[in-house]
């Protein structure tokens, strides 16, 4: 048996060798915390006031964080304190377009430089409400944002539905000459056009601009072009100095009046806190009177993806032809011109959005350009296969967004489909 005092100094001792272990325990999970926690990046803001944007998280997101390559193109970033950004990216900084969503709700869509909102967009609260809500019970389904890759882009979700056969290879080459030699003559007038798509007959086609071997000078040409649009139109002018033609940027003054987002539907309504328009010396203004100031001949409209979601195309119709009787008030003297719905790639289709909503969208907008002598021209037959879907080649999103390609190929159509 121990002694008291021996029995004391048992006890002291391992006291001290508790009390050192508790300290190594404590430093051991001092360390792995801060192993795992990254640097939490500045907290967002409050609401923005009187227009200025929030502090914006830096632009890197947890998978990037561990990637030397840097970030060019389009992406959607998840920042560590809930902040979202889809939008481009130049060298992993946030320029170009794109949507910043704040972890408290506060949105903002437009134009980014440097990393932060150059103020060419638009802000939407959490407590403004929706104007006009679709009609339909059924969620909208709008494209912008569109679905887009976190870093390194995530292929699409796969459809348990098989694609399509595609009865047409994209062609690589000898793309206007492939369609000279399948175009077909309009009786009686000596013009020429290439066959109508799947679901369009020929007396329907008969109303597009019509093929051409004998092209504008292109520069000039374009100069004299609006492109009236949403977020595919928008590649114009963030493109505007890529897209060529015989090695010239000929995009380079032509106009682009567009906005993410942006529809007939949206072209229609009031300026007001909740609208969705492009805008004008830095405020939001309807269409027509943009289109109005400018100085040039064609007006080229090319809206209804974020329409065709939400209505029947007898009411899309019915709105365009309202938008289009606005334009020609306020610019008797400008030519007012139908671009054909942009289609989707086969694997982004929706149960109300897709290429057959679209097929038959353009041709209602086909017949309808014909009896009020608007000119039609068809430039989604540039980008789309037979079977009516975006080639998966001409998507930078596997969506509906453009690659410098596609541009390329529709600036060319536009060349040998010429207007009046």
């Amino acid at each position: 048996m121990f002694s008291k005092p021996e029995t004391m100094r048992a006890y002291a001792c391992l006291s001290h060798i508790a009390k050192i272990c508790a300290a190594i325990a404590v430093f051991a999970f001092f360390l792995a915390m801060r192993a795992q926690a990254p640097g939490e990046p500045e907290k967002s803001a409050g609401a923005a006031e009187n227009g200025q944007s929030q502090p914006l998280s830096p632009a890197v997101s947890e998978k990037a964080e561990i990637s030397a390559v840097p970030l060019n193109g389009r992406y959607k970033q998840i920042y560590y304190n809930g902040d979202i950004y889809v939008g481009d990216f130049v060298d992993s900084i946030r320029s170009g377009h794109g949507t910043y969503t704040w972890a408290n709700g506060i949105v903002y869509t437009g134009k980014f430089a440097d990393g932060e909102p150059t103020g060419e967009g638009t802000y939407v609260y959490p407590t403004e409400a929706a104007a006009d809500p679709p009609r339909s019970e059924e969620p909208p389904e709008p494209t912008d944002p569109p679905p887009t890759a976190t870093s390194p882009p995530v292929p699409p979700e796969e459809t348990s539905a098989s694609p399509p056969v595609h009865l047409a290879e994209i062609p690589k080459s000898g793309f206007i000459q492939m369609m000279f030699e399948q175009a077909v003559e309009i009786p009686g007038t000596g013009k020429r056009i290439e066959p109508p798509p799947a679901g369009r007959n020929i007396e329907t086609q008969f109303g597009a601009v019509p093929l051409s071997s004998d092209i504008p000078e292109p520069y000039g040409y374009f100069k004299n072009f609006i492109f009236l649009g949403d977020s595919v139109t928008m590649g114009f002018d963030v493109y505007r100095g890529k897209i060529t033609f015989g090695g010239e940027a000929v995009l380079r003054d032509a106009s682009v009046v567009a906005v993410g987002s942006y529809s007939i539907n949206n072209a229609l309504r009031d300026v007001s806190a909740n609208s969705v328009h492009p805008l004008q010396n830095g405020a939001q203004a309807r269409p027509e009177d943009i289109i109005a100031a400018k100085d040039a001949k064609y007006v080229l409209i090319c809206l209804g993806l974020n329409d065709l979601g939400l209505m029947p195309v007898e009411d899309y119709v019915q709105n365009y032809s309202a938008l289009v009787a606005r334009i020609k008030e306020k610019s008797p003297g400008k030519t007012v011109v139908i671009m054909s719905v942009t289609p989707l790639v086969y694997a982004a289709q929706k149960t109300r959005l897709n290429n057959d909503a679209i097929s038959r969208a353009n041709n209602a907008l086909l017949i309808f350009a014909r009896e009020n002598s608007i000119p039609f021209i068809d430039y989604g037959a540039a980008i789309r296969d037979s079977q009516n879907n975006l080639y998966d080649e001409f998507s930078s999103d596997a969506y509906c967004h453009l690659t410098i390609s596609a541009y390329n190929r529709i600036v060319e159509y536009l060349l040998y489909h010429p207007l009046p």
